[in-house]
């Protein structure tokens, strides 16, 4: 947010990677042998570009890097989980990310998991990308878990997140697009990049987008996941 400056992220990568393992199993449900087969390398490309670039074995962690330095842009943030999503995590790095880092209490395992940037981190605040809760990212993210084994984790994540989401329903009548992962401010003062436009506060800036659509769909998705949890 302050430097601007070109970047290998893991965010994008993640989801253009998770875009071609989606082409490459639809061409092979339709009996498209070679799209089938063009998508999976294209894929395995990706996927070993990311754990090769953008996986700092120091840290344990999945950093943006600077384009111009080749060096890691040392923020940890919510995307550093989403390889778990895609599938690009080998065991030994999902067990470092997952084990290390996301049920860290000095990091990401706040009380309304799992904020955008760790709490630790110098730029931490509650202004949108800099620290706020996106609940699509979590269900990313508890997708990922699932894929690599870690049910319990992954249902925790899912039930906290729709336990807050409603919590905060129940109270504002509105479902948000950002939360405060520490759970002391509502949505409704939460701060948002760039001027005030029609706020709803005329003392902090624009406020998180009400009645957004993408929390509500995952929220839907999320408690249908927990109803089958709980059936199983």
């Amino acid at each position: 947010f302050d430097n601007t400056t070109r970047a290998y992220s893991v965010d994008l990568a993640t989801y253009v990677a998770n875009e071609a393992k989606s082409i490459s199993k639809i061409a092979d449900i339709l009996n498209k042998s070679g799209e089938h087969l063009y998508w999976s390398v294209i894929y395995d490309r990706i996927k070993d570009s990311i754990n090769k670039n953008l996986y700092d074995e120091e840290d344990k962690f999945y950093y943006d890097k600077d384009v111009n330095t080749n060096e890691f842009i040392k923020v940890k943030t919510s995307s550093g989980f989403l390889p778990l999503f895609a599938g690009i995590c080998e065991k030994r790095q999902a067990e470092d990310i997952v084990e290390n880092h996301l049920f860290n209490k000095e990091e990401f395992f706040t009380p309304f998991m799992i904020p955008s940037t760790a709490i630790n981190e110098e730029s931490f605040e509650n202004d949108m990308w800099r620290g706020c809760v996106f609940p699509y990212i979590n269900y990313f993210v508890s997708l990922g878990l699932l894929d690599y084994g870690y049910k319990k984790e992954a249902m925790k994540i899912i039930n906290d997140t729709v336990m807050n989401i409603l919590n905060y329903y129940e109270n504002d009548g509105v479902i948000y697009e950002y939360y405060d992962p520490l759970r002391k401010t509502s949505p409704s003062r939460l701060k948002r990049k760039g001027e005030s436009i029609f706020a709803y506060l005329p003392d902090v800036k624009l406020q998180p987008v009400r009645d957004f659509g993408v929390t509500a769909s995952v929220c839907a998705q999320m408690i249908l996941s927990s109803l089958k949890s709980n059936n199983e």
